[in-house]
């Protein structure tokens, strides 16, 4: 083998090494064990070179060249919102677990959203990660959203119209006791 090719070799190789070294560090001050897999793991997802925020710009960029302006709306809440939970979209799509979705949960709470606001921001991240698994910007297995249920959310709809009998009981109400009646015709010629 030629040396230059060891010596590059070698070079590959102790960078790995110190990866792996510079993460078990890391972890260590964290307090958290680690078993070799999952120190694996962790260097892997600490190489991940895609960040959310910039996959996120990257989305509403595409989506408003497409004139699809509703999604690009939909995208740009997403981000901001995003931003001003984490302060720095500058992490990997491998920091968002389990336990990130529910701390992203609980800011959203704590700011008065409602279940269906929470929601609506849950299946718009959930919308950009599998963006993400389909680009391989980020591996399936990484995936939160299997663990994490976003169909909680989802309350019985709300009744927001009246029914076709009610309006007819509107309109043949008794009301000849009644002396003033200005408005009663303007509401039955909206029928």
């Amino acid at each position: 083998m030629d040396a230059n090719i060891s010596m590059q070799l070698l070079n590959i190789m102790n960078l790995t090494r110190q990866k792996y070294v510079n993460m078990m560090f890391e972890l260590k001050m964290l307090g958290k064990d680690f078993t070799p897999q999952s120190l694996a793991e962790s260097v892997e997802k600490s190489t991940n070179k895609q960040n959310v925020g910039a996959y996120i710009q990257h989305i509403i960029q595409y989506m408003t060249a497409e004139k699809r302006l509703g999604n690009a709306k939909a995208y740009t809440g997403c981000y901001n919102s995003l931003l001003k939970f984490t302060g720095n979209l500058d992490i990997p799509f491998t920091d968002i677990d389990v336990s990130w979705l529910k701390r992203y949960e609980l800011y959203l709470r704590e700011r008065g959203n409602s279940d269906n606001t929470i929601g609506i921001r849950m299946r718009e991240l959930r919308a950009v990660y599998n963006k993400a698994i389909e680009d391989n910007v980020v591996n399936e297995k990484y995936y939160p959203f299997t663990k994490f249920k976003i169909s909680h959310y989802r309350k019985g709809k709300c009744k927001r119209a009246i029914t076709k009998s009610e309006i007819n009981k509107i309109i043949n109400i008794d009301l000849s006791g009644i002396t003033t009646l200005s408005w009663c015709p303007f509401f039955i010629l909206n029928n």
